[in-house]
């Protein structure tokens, strides 16, 4: 039963500064995935109560009214029409 003893101890002992690396990338990364939950909570409280105080949305996008002169584009499909029904004219 000793020499149990004495390997695991001996097992443990030459794998010990790999579990520790081990436990402490994982505290690493459990202080992270805390702190970016924490993080985007707080942003999320941050503008709600800035909405509500405003009154306006951060996210809400406006509309702006643009008009296009297309008359160009017009000109162009009037001319190529008329060009395809020459063409369709000649062949016949």
């Amino acid at each position: 039963m000793s020499q149990e003893k004495v390997n695991h101890y001996k097992n443990q002992k030459s794998n010990r500064q790999k579990l520790e690396r081990k436990q402490k990338n994982k505290r690493l990364l459990e202080r992270l995935l805390f702190l970016s939950l924490a993080l985007i909570l707080m942003l999320w409280i941050g503008v709600s109560v800035y909405e509500k105080v405003t009154k306006t949305s951060l996210f809400a996008s406006k509309a702006a009214a643009t008009e296009i002169d297309a008359t160009a584009i017009d000109d162009y499909l009037a001319e190529l029409s008329a060009t395809e029904t020459e063409a369709e004219a000649t062949a016949q």
